[in-house]
């Protein structure tokens, strides 16, 4: 019974597109977002500017806040993503390094009956690099 769903993560972004999406989880959780390109990663949500805090059960989150924007960029022509949402039952911190092999550690620290994981994988395309 404890789920989350989510609304607006496409499959395609045009590179300098802002990453808009919405969250409703089934039960009070808390969320921490994590962004992987080719190159680099990212814990996209708690950041510098967005405190953690509790989601209310079947209330809907449009993320980002009002006051910040998440950016998609790539100086390839094409560029995979992965973002992995994990929801859970307490506000647990990510203290360690923003590496996929120690987020992957920590998810699975976390008991699965205080953890739902959503993950989608979208393409970043420039089209001024696929013209050259």
């Amino acid at each position: 019974t404890f789920d989350a769903w989510i609304e607006g993560v496409g499959m395609f972004y045009q590179n300098e597109t802002e990453l808009i999406f919405k969250i409703k989880p089934s039960k009070d959780a808390y969320v921490k977002i994590f962004l992987f390109s080719q190159t680099e990663a990212f814990q996209l949500f708690p950041n510098n500017y967005e405190n953690s805090f509790l989601l209310k059960a079947n209330t809907e989150y449009k993320f980002p806040s009002e006051t910040m924007d998440y950016t998609l960029e790539t100086n390839k022509k094409s560029e995979m993503h992965r973002m992995i949402m994990v929801f859970m039952k307490e506000d647990i911190p990510y203290t360690n390094d923003v590496e996929y092999k120690k987020i992957i550690d920590w998810i699975f620290s976390i008991p699965p009956n205080a953890r739902v994981i959503k993950s989608f994988g979208f393409s970043v395309v420039n089209e001024k690099k696929m013209k050259e």
